[in-house]
């Protein structure tokens, strides 16, 4: 049996987000698929056939961003006639409660087949309710009175009215629904037991747990409660194999401080409304509730929060700042836990955790987390992640990379290494599209652009024409520096400085022992010195991603004004005609593209003279560049100067 968790994001948006999403993910264990809530549309993503086939339906609570598209499902469900079973809807009692309150005005009524009558339908008849974690021991319960008329009683669950002396009613008149507030037998405290137990106490829930088990999938779900602080019910999810643990946070506040907070501070109670005399006759009382809460958290519910995380892969909600019901980046982000994805994202973050975006799917193996990719399993293991409106960006550490992480009131941001704000790290940033990393275009007449076939191209725009050519994806082949290795502060800009004036290229990976190596000079047309400011540090930058591209490797290298020099590692396969075109023409049609004055300069689209010298061996000497270079054009190398790459 498999025992594998593949979590796929269909929507995870906050829902207040610009671009909609809200939030609904699918579970699957052994060809078993479960939605986590329904909120985002499900219809073109899954297809008929895909809704079809779901098991059930993982309720957190019922905000709209998290049952949009419930009744839509019900309803395909129930008037497919391909389809043979009720949509399971499983979740804790008080949140089935209020999804059947919530949906029943839009499916319990419709017409008859032949479209004559107006007829009932019974909730039931398409919906199977499955409990999951331990039904209360107490409830308010709407019965009706002899007379006709109906009111509120506590009772439990063998049908014994509970007392004033141990139960209450409060209906605020603002609101009109009820709530309990009960009394502790511990403590004899007042409290609110919906928010004051965890399932695990047995005071006020029953002994039955409620697991759910799926024998086909040999999945095991547990309901949380502990954790989760949200102000309507909600429950957290702990989905299990024999050898993974995913814990689904829902929409909560992480912040143990503050758990700790409505654990130990006790509140007194406030008779200005009612006397006291009147409150503990009273079994219904119309009023605040916080009135009359004494404490919010029981100490157990507490204790059991802060172990709930433990040994699981943790898919958590995240805010930016002062989110009330959700949980603030600032809370969360150095949490001490090994693995956290953020989801129900807002629409601009910046992390130090991988964070979730829609059509991305993990795949948990043997305690391991990998993103799922084309068929392909890669790990995390970017430095910082950006999500952000205009798209979603990775970043691995670097000391001479061009951005820097910085930090302000507990949120990250990622700007220019050239800004003067105190830094984290510097970082190399790559474009993250749909799981695969690319360079970041710096270019604003260049975009990337997903083909239908799956391959990845950069568009190149040019007045009303455009052009583009596939590139590869550079996942699994990026090298970051090690942690830990850093440069002093006020050294870094000046080792990079240096690094840049020598023109020397960055190493980027370990090729095989089996790679042929070669020594390669070309030079531009005409033999003019354009290689120079940022033409020479942007020459570097393309010819190191055609490198990457390639699978090559770039051991050492320089930029001169008037020529370009590469000892690179290339594999068996790949002959030095093939690779001397990738290099030349690529950086061609790249450079000439973003530089107008180099456009203006070479006539006939092409910048790059026609030879190119090739020496397979580590020997070349400066003489013998240079004098491939003065037989170019017979011009003779005056001094050296032009082999330094001038960043200005």
């Amino acid at each position: 049996m498999n025992r594998d968790i593949e979590f796929e994001v269909i929507g995870n948006t906050s829902p207040f987000s610009l671009m909609g999403e809200s939030s609904c993910y699918m579970l699957t264990v052994n060809g078993q698929s479960y939605l986590v809530d329904c909120g985002t549309p499900i219809f073109p993503y899954l297809g008929y056939q895909g809704i079809a086939e779901i098991k059930g339906i993982f309720a957190t609570h019922s905000h709209e961003d998290h049952k949009r598209w419930y009744t839509d499902i019900v309803l395909f469900t129930f008037y497919n006639p391909l389809v043979k079973h009720k949509v399971r809807l499983i979740s804790s009692e008080t949140i089935l409660d209020e999804y059947a309150k919530n949906s029943k005005g839009a499916l319990e009524r419709s017409l008859s087949l032949d479209s004559k009558r107006i007829v009932d339908i019974p909730y039931e008849n398409m919906v199977e309710p499955v409990i999951i974690g331990p039904r209360s021991k107490y409830f308010i319960n709407l019965k009706r009175a002899n007379s006709g008329s109906y009111y509120y009683e506590v009772e439990d669950r063998q049908g014994n009215a509970i007392g004033p002396e141990r139960a209450k009613i409060f209906i605020n008149p603002a609101v009109t629904r009820p709530r309990l507030l009960f009394k502790d037998d511990e403590s004899g405290e007042w409290v609110e037991p919906e928010s004051y137990y965890c399932f695990e106490s047995e005071i006020f829930y029953e002994k039955h747990k409620n697991i759910f088990h799926e024998e086909k999938a040999g999945l095991t779900v547990q309901a949380m409660k502990s954790t989760v602080w949200h102000g309507v019910p909600t429950i957290a999810f702990k989905f299990m194999t024999e050898e993974n643990s995913l814990f689904f946070s829902a929409d909560t506040v992480y912040k143990p401080s503050l758990w700790r907070e409505l654990w130990e501070e006790y509140r007194p109670q406030k008779f200005t409304a009612i006397s006291r005399k009147e409150f503990e006759e009273s079994s219904i009382v119309m009023g605040d509730i916080n009135d009359f809460i004494e404490r919010t958290w029981s100490r157990e519910r507490y204790e059991n929060a802060m172990s709930a995380y433990k040994d699981s892969v943790i898919i958590h909600d995240v805010a930016r700042k002062n989110s009330i019901v959700h949980t603030d980046y600032a809370d969360i982000a150095n949490a001490p836990y090994e693995t956290i994805f953020f989801t129900h994202n807002p629409d601009n973050l910046t992390s130090w955790r991988p964070i979730l975006t829609s059509r991305r799917k993990l795949s948990l193996r043997k305690g391991h987390t990998y993103e799922l990719v084309k068929g392909v399993l890669y790990p995390y293991d970017a430095d910082v992640y950006v999500h952000h409106l205009s798209g979603d960006y990775v970043g691995y550490r670097s000391r001479k990379g061009a951005y820097k992480v910085i930090e302000k009131e507990g949120l990250l941001g990622v700007v220019s290494a050239d800004d003067p704000q105190e830094s984290h790290m510097r970082v190399d940033l790559y474009q993250d599209i749909r799981g695969e990393y690319y360079p970041l275009l710096s270019s604003f007449n260049t975009v990337y652009h997903s083909r239908e076939d799956g391959k990845v191209e950069v568009v190149t725009l040019e007045g009303d024409r455009s052009f583009g050519r596939v590139v590869q994806n550079m996942r699994g082949k990026i090298v970051k520096d090690k942690p830990g290795v850093t440069v002093p502060p006020g050294k870094e800009n000046v080792e990079e400085r240096a690094q840049v004036a020598a023109g020397r290229f960055f190493k980027l990976q370990a090729y095989p022992k089996t790679a042929l190596k070669v020594n390669l000079v070309w030079v531009p047309k005409y033999r003019r010195r354009v290689l120079i400011g940022q033409v020479a540090i942007r020459t570097r930058d393309v010819l190191r991603q055609i490198a990457l591209e390639h699978e090559m490797e770039i051991i050492a290298g320089k930029v001169s004004s008037d020529h370009i020099h590469l000892f690179l590692a290339h594999g068996p396969t790949q002959n030095v005609n093939q690779v001397i075109q990738w290099l030349k023409d690529t950086s061609s049609q790249m450079l000439l593209s973003e530089f107008a004055h180099l456009r203006s300069q070479f006539s006939g689209g092409y910048l790059w003279s026609r030879g190119y010298l090739a020496v397979s061996s580590e020997d070349m000497t400066d003489e013998m560049i240079r004098q491939y270079v003065e037989e170019q054009e017979d011009e003779p190398i005056a001094d050296d100067s032009r082999f330094q790459v001038n960043p200005s």
